[in-house]
């Protein structure tokens, strides 16, 4: 994580709020009643949006569900999703994304795009210094 550039430049983006807690898959577990799987979000300035899905369970593997309308976004658009720890695309998602089943305890940092190809490094650039 420390030498993950995608996230840390998430971590970085001073210009945008923090993440918050958006909302609880509650089916995560089958129960439909246990607040086991937390999913937090952060829009980016690049107008990505950041999202953790975690799995707090003690007992058992879930998997996640993110609703891009939890994020503010247009439910029945289809959003490209990139596996940001592991570094690649998971592919077009309509209406939602449903991680793997994740180990009880773990999470997976996601970045959610509105169109497009994937950019890394869309901040601009700053050049120092140059004359008139």
């Amino acid at each position: 994580l420390l030498l993950n550039k995608e996230a840390i430049e998430i971590n970085q983006d001073y210009t945008m709020p923090a993440g918050k807690l958006v909302t609880w898959d509650r089916q995560c577990n089958g129960t439909g009643t246990e607040e086991a799987c937390p999913i937090m979000s952060r829009a980016l300035s690049d107008g990505t949006h950041a999202v953790l899905l975690m799995n707090v369970d003690d007992r058992w593997r879930n998997s996640v569900t993110v609703r891009w309308e939890d994020l503010g976004l247009d439910h029945d658009a289809r959003r490209r999703v990139r596996d940001v720890l592991d570094r690649r695309e998971l592919g077009e998602f309509r209406a939602s994304f449903t991680s793997p089943p994740l180990k009880k305890h773990s999470a997976m940092l996601l970045r959610i795009y509105a169109d497009g190809p994937s950019r890394r490094g869309t901040r601009p650039t700053v050049r120092q210094g140059g004359g008139t």
